[in-house]
């Protein structure tokens, strides 16, 4: 079965196993690109909640900075002032945490644009 394609004049059989074997990467590179398309899908969507969260900490700490001026007690200003201060490094740990995935995200986003642009240039 090895030889046949070199013994046949006919090219079908070549033809059609040239086919057959196109196919298969073609359906490869497809399921990659899926996978890749699902992991930026995932990421984005990580993205947009931690988005959402930054801002609700960042509106929630500005209010709490307004209401410090008005407790009178200095015990109780002192533990509103560290509630203040854990929210600003929960704030700073979800700000770095979502521009490191901003980065993953374009880098995601790149790599899939250049594998279709790939891809349509191979076919």
């Amino acid at each position: 079965m090895k030889c046949v394609d070199a013994l046949t004049i006919n090219e079908e059989f070549r033809l059609r196993r040239e086919n057959e074997r196109l196919e298969a990467v073609n359906k490869s590179e497809i399921a990659q690109l899926k996978q890749q398309a699902e992991e930026y899908k995932n990421v984005k969507l990580e993205v947009d909640r931690l988005t959402k969260m930054t801002t609700s900490m960042f509106d929630k700490m500005q209010e709490m900075l307004k209401q410090r001026h008005s407790i009178e007690d200095p015990k109780a200003k002192q533990q509103h002032e560290q509630e203040i201060f854990d929210l600003f490094h929960k704030f700073e740990a979800g700000n770095e945490q979502l521009s490191n995935l901003s980065l993953k995200k374009q880098e995601m986003k790149d790599r899939l644009l250049n594998d279709l642009i790939e891809e349509q240039q191979q076919s």
